[in-house]
């Protein structure tokens, strides 16, 4: 176990954050439901005992009566934890993938290590545990959204999405949440091809850059310039400019937590598993050569 921890410290910090922000977030969702129940509570018991005919509160005890037995549903709960609460910190939260994907590389590539290796092992060995070290950090985020679904159902077991259309508590459309086990399956592939292409780009920069201080840095300004490249060049030029369309409110990578299905759920996943493919493909080109690897960690 002690072992176990040594070599995974980093992947275990990165989780546990994350899952102490997705609990922070539950709490707080917990307190915005209790209030929101007593207080709908409160106005339903005065309507009943209150004759508001032709009075100021009819308007008001009308819509609360008709709303008697209403549930809170699911996809409420997951926009405050999910969204709302995880997802605020979407302009950093890649870091917790990438950051321990440096790391056991860094280390792996700094000290040589796969020097010694390359007399021993054939380079696909090499290479497949270099992929392996940088992989064992993206399934934090696809886990950590799965933990914040259980959290959403467990305090709001409630599919139907009623609520949430008509108290504007839901961020999505009404027609994808009418097929709860599709919008789960359809944001969960979103979240790990999100993953994937941020763990490539962690693979792409510790290829030439061995200082962990450096990568993590440059890691963060590539994600954040290849978002202001989509924001500025494709979604502000391109859509709204030229185009003169909304689509272009699509390349907002870095709100992947928001699963902005305003135009459909393909062309998100689309979107997703367009960066996942192409940064594996540069991922392939940067780790063709075993000579070149070899002789940039020989000149370390």
């Amino acid at each position: 176990m002690k072992e176990f921890l040594k070599r995974n410290f980093l992947l275990i910090i990165s989780f546990s954050i994350l899952f102490i922000i997705v609990c922070i977030s539950a709490r707080d969702y917990w307190e915005i439901k209790n209030n929101t129940e007593q207080s709908f509570a409160e106005s339903l018991e005065f309507c009943k005992n209150t004759d508001y005919i032709g009075t100021q509160h009819e308007q008001v005890c009308l819509d609360v009566l008709s709303r008697e037995g209403e549930s809170i549903d699911f996809f409420t709960a997951y926009l405050y934890i999910g969204v709302l609460g995880l997802g605020q910190y979407g302009g950093i939260l890649f870091l917790f993938i990438i950051i321990p994907s440096l790391y056991y590389n860094i280390k792996y590539l700094k000290n040589r290590i796969i020097v010694n290796d390359a007399t021993r092992m054939d380079y696909k060995t090499i290479r497949l545990r270099i992929f392996k070290n940088a992989y064992r950090s993206f399934f934090i985020l696809p886990v950590i959204v799965i933990i914040a679904f259980l959290i959403s159902y467990i305090i709001n077991p409630n599919l139907d999405a009623s609520y949430a259309i008509n108290h504007f508590t839901t961020v999505w459309r009404a027609d994808t949440l009418s097929h709860p086990f599709i919008f789960v399956v359809s944001y969960l592939l979103n979240i790990i091809f999100y993953s994937i292409f941020f763990t490539n780009i962690g693979l792409i920069i510790v290829r030439k850059h061995y200082h962990f201080f450096v990568a993590v840095f440059l890691s963060f300004l590539i994600v954040w310039g290849i978002d202001g490249i989509f924001e500025i060049g494709i979604n502000g030029v391109l859509f709204s400019t030229i185009l003169h369309s909304e689509k272009g409110s699509l390349f907002n990578i870095l709100n992947y937590l928001s699963f902005n299905d305003t135009f459909g759920i393909l062309p998100v996943l689309l979107l997703s598993a367009s960066l996942a493919i192409v940064s594996s493909f540069i991922v392939y080109l940067k780790y063709k050569n075993k000579e070149k690897l070899i002789t940039d960690c020989e000149r370390i």
